[in-house]
């Protein structure tokens, strides 16, 4: 400390004041309290030697030299303050350059400060280890955070270094803020220091650091570690968080370490030893009270600190972050991990339900989105249908302009009732009476308008699959049962709608917000229903979706509410922008949102992910076909027979009742069709020949292609290999290359010229014996990107000097797709070569995924063979489990469900067509956005390549070692689904997010 910035410099001094007054002003203590409070702070004086300073606080008088020169010790330091500024005072027990304390503790609670001497003057100090690891190391340009400050001796040692260095001292009270205030003013440092408040810890404003400084954090309570490191995550991204010390021995301790573990912490204690105090690793059974815990950057840099870290092994991870896990998942759902996984919202909103049941009289549901459901995107998608109705129908707005103009008479209607009557509160004549004039429309059109929309609603509704039950339950069990809405529309035509959605409403009071002009929203309708029921408010249960008019409202009046999980149009899910797209993606949230317990996972996939996507394909399929006069479709297996199901699910594959093409299944697959190609020559397919996605030995690359590698040896060397067995990794180039040479090594290429000659010859015999080359225009339908089945098909017939007109219909075909296709013609539903981008880039994330839904239960086909006088398919073994062929057989039950209610639902609502953007939709959030369950049951489907072999891998699992960050990077990378392996539920992948979050504030 400088001697600008001494104990007593009259230029910094606090102001006096009267601590007694202070004290009993600011704490309302009766005075003879901090009577008492001095008494003790004497008392305390006199007992650690500073009898002067004693003297001078007991009565005012001092007893000696009081010139700055004469100060030196503690006692005549701390009796020329108190003589000087009045202020009750300790000084610390470390000294500046000159001799003098080099900070002084003030505090309105003269009892705290008392004991505060007593152990600052006593063996141990007052935060003397983290009092000495600060001035060991802290250089200029660093910052300390003091968010456990207590009287500020911390915070004090930090401002008064040799070179001070910023202290933010986050403070629990505005009595401890002042308190460390004016002894920072009576220091003279008070400019070194920044006091904030403590709540919440997360919200703490952190300075600009350079990057050769550092941030020390004292955290005081381990619970305080983590959300001291949320809210410094700008800092501790870009790693200049240095050091965190914290107690080992309060609540949280476990949780702390393996928050900092994670982050590449080491763990450290002081320990005393012949050369003074040292730090130490920790050890799991030290008695000591303080960690300090560093970063590996941190320590490098300063000599004076450079202890040695514990040797980490190749789980060094595990336990801490394991440890973590259970902490967080103990502290979020207490109880979870006794249950063998954390509760759905559903479970506990049943739970809530079965509860309130027995005390309740009156139940009452809310009515959309609770008793009735609608088969569209959003609510306001209900307009998308009116164009259809009249008198809608001459009216020249497209139907979305139509239903945009729709909600702006609803807006208008609300204003207008506003200003008249006081309520927002409007009936559906009111909104189509002002619709009517923006559309100039006549007044007598009104009545066939508000007939239009009840019509529509009428279609797109139905009863809430499980709501429903708890409704019949209620009245079984002899409950007053009242239905309640904010809505536009009135009471009649909602028990109307209830009924034609199979309730009945005998005896039921329907209440609506458009008749009463009062919404549950502003409780007004609460209100009317308990001055006219008469009931205890703690006997009428409230069931609904809302979180303010079903939950907090009627909470706020005194009666049970329930806000339940299950309703199928969800705030963020966005409006459509078809009629078509509406009800694609409503009817597929009904499946997905409102059962509980709810369907299998892979039922509730096919029906609602994959179901829209495979229904809009199929509809676009058949648009295509009678468009470009197709005569015959086939469509590829394995992957087309789920396709070629949902198209006749649809009765698209029924020529009768369209006009369409005949459909059929068609044998194939990469192995069996680019082999006869073989001798095209064409770069596209020859690629196909040594394509992998997992290492595998040289040999297989042969044996694949039905060469018999032992009669090869030689080629091996020749190609470069050290052996057969030799692996190849598909991320290696130069042994990839290898693989190239070793199919151009001549005895290779005579046995694959050979091998192709021979399966071509099958291959044109199965393709005339399913009438694929009888002439006509011909359809081939598979999942697509790079056409290789289709390419290989034209190459085979044109070394055959054969022709056929064949167009290939693909869910997606990449720009490589198009390349050498020899005048045959192709096409993508989401995106044809490679355009729109959005959508191929999305899907390319996991094409896996889609491959698995379209795959099937059978084996692969390797070849054809000539089996009593037929052609007939020759395939691998099944290459799923057990649990994955059952986990197919769900999602293709889903798939074919969410067709079959599509045929239903569309028909009578004339809706023909998906939009790629909305078929996709959901797909897509579970590509990028997965949830837990999403992520660890698709995460763990395996994923085979193909090509005859029966090599596969999950899409996204950790390896049971991965315990390292080099192992979870490894698995990262090794991944075909990093977003799926991020949003796993468990350790490693709190491991993995952990060094993502690192990752992207260093690439900020």
């Amino acid at each position: 400390m400088t001697e600008e910035t001494g104990v007593v410099a009259q230029s910094r001094a606090a102001e006096p004041y009267d601590w007694a007054i202070a004290e009993a002003q600011r704490q309302a203590v009766p005075k003879q309290s901090a009577v008492e409070g001095k008494s003790a702070l004497v008392r305390a004086l006199r007992s650690t030697g500073l009898l002067r300073a004693a003297a001078v606080l007991d009565t005012g008088k001092s007893t000696g030299a009081t010139s700055h020169a004469d100060l030196t010790s503690c006692d005549a330091a701390l009796a020329s303050l108190l003589q000087q500024h009045g202020t009750p005072a300790i000084p610390s027990v470390t000294l500046d350059l000159q001799g003098a304390p080099r900070f002084f503790v003030t505090s309105t609670n003269l009892s705290s400060l008392a004991e505060a001497l007593r152990t600052e003057h006593g063996p141990t100090g007052v935060d003397a280890e983290l009092r000495l690891f600060l001035d060991e190391a802290l250089v200029k340009g660093d910052c300390f955070v003091d968010a456990s400050p207590g009287l500020g001796f911390a915070s004090l040692t930090a401002a008064t270094c040799v070179e001070p260095v910023p202290v933010i001292a986050i403070a629990p009270s505005e009595e401890a803020a002042g308190d460390l205030q004016n002894s920072a003013r009576l220091t003279g440092c008070a400019e070194w220091i920044t006091v904030q408040s403590s709540a919440p810890l997360d919200a703490v404003t952190y300075p600009p650091l350079a990057s050769t400084s550092y941030l020390i954090v004292h955290a005081g309570e381990a619970h305080n570690v983590a959300p001291l490191l949320a809210g410094a995550q700008h800092v501790q991204q870009r790693g200049l968080i240095g050091a965190v010390a914290w107690s080992r021995t309060s609540d949280g301790a476990a949780v702390a370490e393996a928050v900092l573990t994670v982050l590449g912490f080491s763990h450290f204690i002081l320990s005393e030893d012949e050369d003074g105090m040292q730090l130490v690793p920790a050890q799991p059974d030290t008695m000591a009270t303080t960690i300090f815990s560093m970063s590996a950057a941190f320590m490098e840099r300063a000599e004076r600190v450079a202890p040695v870290a514990p040797a980490a092994g190749d789980g060094a991870l595990q336990q801490p972050s394991e440890a973590l896990f259970d902490a967080i998942t103990d502290t979020l759902a207490p109880g979870a991990r006794e249950l063998g996984g954390v509760p759905s919202k559903g479970q506990l909103a049943l739970a809530q339900l079965e509860f309130a049941w027995a005390s309740a009289q009156i139940v009452s549901f809310d009515i959309f989105d609770t008793l009735l459901v609608r088969k569209a995107s959003a609510a306001t998608d209900v307009f998308l249908h009116l164009a259809r109705y009249e008198p809608f129908r001459d009216v020249p707005l497209a139907p979305l302009a139509l239903s945009q103009a729709r909600q702006d008479a609803e807006e208008e209607a609300r204003r207008r009732g506003y200003a008249e009557h006081g309520s927002t509160e409007v009936t559906l004549r009111d909104i189509h009476t002002v619709l009517a004039g923006m559309l100039a429309l006549p007044d007598a059109a009104v009545p066939r308008m508000v007939d239009a929309e009840c019509t529509v609603e009428r279609a797109l509704c139905e009863g809430h699959a499980l709501l429903q039950r708890w409704f019949a339950r209620a009245v079984q069990d002899g409950k007053t049962v009242w239905c309640l809405s904010d809505t536009y529309h009135d009471a009649d035509f909602l028990a109307e709608l209830l009924t034609h959605c199979g309730y009945d409403m005998r005896g039921i009071t329907v209440v609506s917000s458009a008749n009463l002009r009062a919404s549950k929203s502003e409780g007004t309708m609460f209100r009317r229903v308990l001055s006219e029921t008469g009931v205890d408010p703690s006997q009428i249960l409230h069931v609904g979706d809302h979180p303010v008019g079903d939950e907090s409202v009627p909470l706020s009046f005194g009666l049970v509410a329930v806000a339940h999980p299950w309703a199928s149009i969800r705030s963020d899910d966005g409006s459509a922008d078809t009629a078509a797209d509406s009800v694609a993606l409503g009817l597929a949230a009904i499946g997905a949102r409102t059962l509980e317990p709810p369907a299998p996972f892979w039922f509730r996939f096919g029906f609602s992910v994959a179901g829209p996507l495979l229904t809009g394909f199929a509809l676009w399929l058949r648009e295509r076909f009678r468009a470009d006069g197709i005569t015959r479709a086939y469509f590829l297996l394995r992957d087309g027979e789920i396709l070629h199901a949902v198209y006749e699910a649809l009765g698209a594959g029924d020529p009768s009742h369209d006009g369409g093409p005949t459909s059929s299944l068609l044998e194939s697959s990469r192995r069996a069709f680019v082999l006869p190609a073989f001798d095209a020559r064409r770069s596209t397919l020859w690629s196909q020949l040594t394509a992998t996605e997992n290492a595998r030995p040289a040999r297989e690359f042969l044996s694949r292609l039905g060469v018999d590698a032992n009669r090869m040896a030689s080629a091996f060397p020749a190609a470069g290999f050290a052996s057969w067995d030799e692996m190849v990794d598909p991320q290696d180039r130069a042994a990839m290359m290898r693989v190239s040479r070793l199919l151009q090594q001549p005895a290779v290429e005579q046995a694959l010229h050979a091998r192709s000659a021979e399966e071509r010859a099958l291959l044109m015999g199965y393709l005339a014996q399913e009438g694929v080359l009888d002439g006509g225009r011909v359809a081939l339908v598979d999942i697509g990107w790079n056409g290789t089945i289709q390419k290989s098909l034209m190459a085979a017939l044109e070394l055959e000097h054969r022709s056929a007109s064949i167009s290939g219909y693909y869910l997606g075909t990449l720009g490589t797709a198009h390349v050498e296709m020899g005048g045959s013609a192709m096409a993508g539903y989401l995106f044809e070569a490679g355009r729109p981008h959005a959508r191929q880039q999305t899907i390319m994330q996991l094409p896996q995924l889609l491959e698995f839904v379209c795959s099937t239960t059978r084996g692969s086909l390797r070849a054809f063979e000539q089996r009593h006088g037929r052609v007939e398919p020759v395939h691998s073994a099944v290459d799923h489990d057990a649990a994955q062929q059952e986990a197919h057989e769900q999602l293709r039950d889903g798939v074919l469900e969410y067709a079959k209610r599509f045929r239903e639902v569309a028909t009578p609502l004339e809706t023909a067509a998906i939009s790629p953007d909305a078929a996709m939709k959901r797909l897509a959030r579970v590509i990028l956005s997965p949830t837990a369950e999403e992520a660890a049951t698709i995460g763990s489907v395996r994923h085979g390549e193909g090509m005859a072999t029966g090599r596969a891998r999950a899409l996204a699992e950790f390896s049971p070692d991965a315990w390292t960050v080099q192992a979870v990077h490894r698995d990262l990378m090794q991944s075909y689904w990093p977003a799926g392996l991020s949003a796993r539920r468990s350790a490693q992948a709190q491991i993995l997010r952990t060094l993502q979050w690192l990752s992207q504030g260093a690439q900020e």
